[in-house]
């Protein structure tokens, strides 16, 4: 696939790294291609029952991406993980030494930091994708990515004000990183449950590229092309904020 299409397609390919990345470390007997860099020692989290299904769709959805791109697919960016954990957590005012496969609660606020963008990434991409065989699956990733999200979020509300809090703490950072608009939601608001984030009109919010660049980069600036998650930047055409 070449084009524009190619680059809106190529686009939350890259991201979706980012997601599988994060799943295949929270349940490490699942390989990945290419490899991932290993687990630190100590980690012995017996991950949650949905996490191995978790990181089976989002390996999928790698892997979709590199069959429907073909010689045009852009090679997996360099991820950061530790360090883009450490700096998401500290703009999220979660503890310093948060670490994300320390409990149950823990992988879930670790899958919100990227599974909420995901969402938002695919309502805003969907729009540009001409090809209509394209639109079609982006349509059905969307839905999976929501599905993990909508469970991740009711299992955080069911964990109490703790992980209200830690939930709300990681929405109000990603509001303030990708620009004026409100465009983020957390678990809980005006005293109620939140599962679903959404417009008035119960429509799932859209984020351009730029403005998920914005979080995964984890800077407010204009003109970035690096930082955060990815040291060296994304790969592809739209890579700056």
């Amino acid at each position: 696939m070449q084009g524009p299409d190619g680059a809106i397609v190529e686009f939350p390919a890259g991201t979706s790294h980012e997601e599988m990345t994060t799943a295949l470390r929270k349940h490490y007997g699942v390989p990945a291609q290419p490899p991932l860099p290993p687990l630190p020692p100590g980690y012995k989290l017996d991950p949650p029952a949905a996490v191995p299904r978790l990181a089976e769709n989002e390996l999928a959805h790698v892997r979709f991406y590199r069959k429907t791109l073909g010689r045009t697919a852009v090679s997996r960016p360099a991820i950061d993980f530790d360090a883009g954990i450490k700096a998401a957590a500290q703009a999220a005012g979660l503890p310093a030494d948060f670490d994300p496969f320390a409990d149950d609660m823990s992988v879930l606020l670790g899958g919100m930091l990227f599974e909420d963008v995901g969402v938002t990434a695919y309502a805003g991409a969907a729009p540009l994708i001409k090809s209509k065989e394209f639109v079609e699956a982006a349509a059905g990733i969307l839905a999976v990515e929501a599905y993990h999200m909508g469970m991740a979020r009711s299992q955080l509300y069911l964990m109490g004000e703790k992980a209200w809090n830690a939930a709300n703490g990681i929405s109000d950072a990603r509001d303030q990183l990708d620009g004026g608009q409100d465009k983020d939601q957390g678990i809980r608001m005006n005293g109620k449950a939140n599962v679903v984030p959404s417009t008035p009109d119960a429509i799932a919010f859209r984020r351009t590229p730029q403005e998920v660049l914005h979080i995964v980069y984890l800077t407010e600036k204009q003109g970035v092309s690096k930082g955060g998650f990815y040291p060296n930047g994304m790969n592809g055409v739209l890579r700056s904020t």
